[in-house]
């Protein structure tokens, strides 16, 4: 074979191995964005459930006033979830989340004759439910997250990142309130 012929090929060859690599970190950004969505898509499903719950508790504001300010704190700090993955907007608004979560619970054992406390039952089983959502689309997220960033650091993908591709990795959703119950860390 020529040599003309021999350096074509590895040009051609490495070319097309740029392209699948920087098509590959495209595919796994893009799996980020969409878990990242779904996550979104389940925390508005809680959002748009608060004001219902808000209205509830809110006529029942005498018997149980810190329950309205969880909502409205949860509300809150779901509405400062944005597009882009944000891990410790996030953290927050799953705080919030198992705070407003407890209040129902105590709400709804302290005020058992309260004719609201079936619409309460009933809410409060939709906002387990969802947060169920929650927790599985964070699972999928996490996995996503961490192909991704494996993706732009294994070799030869950290290369054609570096000179092509030039994605930043994304910080993976860590809840510290939850490790700070672990004695166990990893040496990483």
């Amino acid at each position: 074979m020529n040599t003309t012929l021999i350096v074509v090929l590895a040009a051609i060859a490495v070319a097309a191995g740029v392209v699948v690599i920087h098509n590959g970190i495209v595919s796994r950004r893009n799996a980020v964005r969409r878990a990242w969505a779904d996550v979104l898509a389940y925390e508005r499903q809680k959002q748009q459930t608060l004001p219902k719950l808000e209205e509830l508790v809110g006529s029942y504001q005498e018997y149980e006033r810190g329950l309205l300010t969880s909502v409205t704190q949860l509300r809150e700090s779901l509405g400062r979830l944005g597009a882009q993955p944000d891990g410790i907007a996030l953290a927050q608004a799953e705080r919030a989340s198992a705070e407003l979560l407890k209040s129902l619970r105590i709400a709804v054992e302290a005020y058992p004759e309260l004719q609201a406390a079936g619409a309460l039952r009933d809410l409060m089983a939709q906002l387990v439910d969802l947060q169920k959502e929650v927790t599985a689309a964070l699972t999928i997220f996490s996995r996503n997250v961490e192909l991704y960033n494996t993706g732009l650091e294994v070799f030869p993908a950290s290369l054609v990142n570096a000179a092509v591709t030039r994605a930043q990795p994304v910080e993976p959703f860590t809840d510290p309130r939850a490790a700070s119950a672990f004695d166990y860390r990893p040496r990483l």
